[in-house]
């Protein structure tokens, strides 16, 4: 009979980590695991998941607020402790087998769950910032951390994290799904982009540590001499967390020298389409976790422009499968921005070189073959878990 595996996540709306969580849910061999995921409501990730065959339960789980002031902790652990305690009931009804958060804030509540019933739990770690408070709890309740980077799993061990519990798990990207087309002419229609006209894009949630104000910056000075160069922010403020910075953006689109060249498209989807149309992608991020992005992009063989900080150090090899830029530097960005709008031979190698590259190291089958030898270790009857953070 298959491990039946609880999935927990702590939101039902689409990003970075709810896609990689249907990667892995819409490979993993169901004929040794049994998928069933928790969410909080209805949205467009429950969607997906039920649109697979997947059961899904509703759980209180919602976000938790990143706040140290009494009133917002107290709402937190009330979050936390209905949540554990209907997570709980529903695995001792359904016979689970394992927990497998997959953020940190839904290890919270999953990990609790798991420790009380004594059943493994992993905690799937994609986020780099510090974690102020319960780090006991955290580590204590996860039987197996995973990082989704290098970057991530040595931000857990300054934070004394135990190292032997963590696994470093790239994330994954389907290659055939990604991969390189022509161009899309509705698409390049609506946004009207000219007939020879270049695409860079910056892709991905609007938040201010993914530095689209560095890209418009960049894209102002590589205006005037590039016509033909048009500026694609693709991507929403998901949970409307940053309306004053959206404004700027906008503002900063609006004024004389980038009016016209510069489109917010929104939320999109199917950002394999949307990729055919771009020729270039620029992550300019303080610090990406991974920069799931950046191998979506590479599979598609897009010439990308990341910062040298955080995951995607561990995706580009510099000027061979990518181009490295120091965080924050508004020069080394319109430098390399304008070496792809000139250097066309080398711009299409980057790319097919990108492409290779990801197929052999970031696939979508390597992230589940990973994931499921974990899970196989962590269900031996000899496992035994350790409680020490």
């Amino acid at each position: 009979m298959p491990a039946r595996i609880l999935y927990v996540n702590h939101v039902s709306q689409m990003s970075g980590a709810e896609h990689s969580l249907l990667g892995l849910l819409t490979t993993l061999p169901r004929d040794r695991f049994e998928p069933i995921v928790a969410l909080p409501d209805e949205g467009p990730l429950r969607n997906r998941v039920e649109g697979l065959g997947i059961e899904t339960v509703s759980v209180p789980l919602g976000r938790l607020k990143r706040s140290l002031q009494p009133t917002h902790m107290l709402d937190s652990l009330n979050r936390i402790y209905r949540s554990r305690q209907a997570l709980k009931a529903f695995c001792q009804q359904r016979d689970i087998c394992l927990i497998h958060s997959n953020s940190t804030r839904a290890h919270f509540a999953g990990g609790h769950a798991a420790r009380l019933l004594g059943l493994p739990a992993i905690w799937h770690c994609r986020d780099l910032t510090d974690i102020p408070i319960c780090k006991g709890m955290l580590g204590r309740t996860a039987t197996s951390i995973v990082a989704i980077s290098e970057a991530v799993r040595l931000s857990l061990v300054r934070q004394a994290f135990s190292p032997t519990k963590i696994r470093v798990i790239h994330n994954g990207v389907d290659v055939d799904r990604f991969q390189p087309r022509p161009p899309d002419e509705e698409l390049c229609r609506r946004y009207a982009v000219p007939e020879n006209g270049f695409v860079f894009a910056i892709i991905g949630q609007i938040v201010p540590w993914k530095r689209h104000d560095l890209f418009l910056a960049a894209a102002a000075r590589i205006a005037p001499a590039f016509p033909q160069a048009r500026f694609w922010i693709i991507g929403d403020d998901l949970f409307n967390d940053h309306p004053e910075y959206c404004r700027q953006l906008r503002r900063r689109a609006d004024e004389p020298d980038l009016r016209a060249r510069v489109v917010f498209t929104g939320f999109i989807e199917a950002i394999d389409r949307v990729l055919s149309s771009v020729q270039a992608v620029v992550v300019p991020s303080d610090n990406e976790p991974f920069g799931r992005v950046v191998i979506e992009c590479m599979a598609a063989a897009k010439p990308v422009i990341a910062t040298r900080a955080g995951g995607p150090v561990e995706i580009i090899e510099n000027h061979h499968t990518g181009i490295l830029i120091p965080p924050d530097n508004i020069n080394a960005l319109t430098d390399a921005m304008q070496e792809l709008l000139k250097r066309s031979q080398w711009r299409d190698r980057l790319g097919r070189e990108a492409r290779e590259h990801v197929c052999n190291n970031f696939s979508l089958t390597k992230n589940t073959t990973n994931t499921c030898q974990l899970y196989e270790e962590l269900l031996r009857p000899d496992n035994v878990r350790s409680t020490s953070p």
